[in-house]
């Protein structure tokens, strides 16, 4: 785990949250792009938060574009978001579609049966949200949750 971390979790969302709306390519292209400034910038020793930041993992509703000011609060006092949990950010790129299907029928129930399976924040009982931050890899506890309501 590296301390300190070399993208900021508002940096993350924003990266995320892009990816519903802008063009594949332009989208991609920035992504690599930030990718070597990030790279270069922690070459020399700037680093999006300071050493010892305390990890925090967002958990709870959505945020819709561009209401990001919990990520903001947190790293402005010192802290750092290393994941989220809720139904506008990562959960994007949690399962693929299955590629297989003989007919158009089965593609559509493939792409169906993704969008059925997403562990949606809002819905409670919801038994999957903890398997799926288990496989996130914050089985471990966090320094903190941040709930919003």
């Amino acid at each position: 785990m590296a301390d300190p971390v070399s993208i900021s979790g508002l940096d993350f969302l924003l990266i995320v949250q892009a990816a519903f709306m802008d063009d594949s390519a332009r989208l991609t292209d920035a992504i690599n792009k930030d990718g070597r400034r990030v790279r270069e910038a922690c070459g020399r020793g700037r680093w999006r938060c300071s050493k010892g930041a305390k990890r925090i993992f967002y958990t709870g509703t959505p945020m819709a574009v561009p209401n990001w000011k919990l990520f903001n609060i947190i790293e402005k006092a010192g802290g750092v978001v290393v994941g989220e949990e809720c139904c506008t950010g990562s959960r994007y790129y949690k399962d693929l579609v299955p590629e297989g299907g003989a007919t158009v029928d089965e593609m559509l129930d493939n792409i169906a049966d993704r969008y059925l399976n997403i562990q949606c924040a809002v819905f409670t009982p919801n038994q999957g949200r903890p398997a799926w931050r288990g496989r996130m890899g914050f089985g471990a506890k966090p320094f903190a949750r941040a709930l919003r309501h």
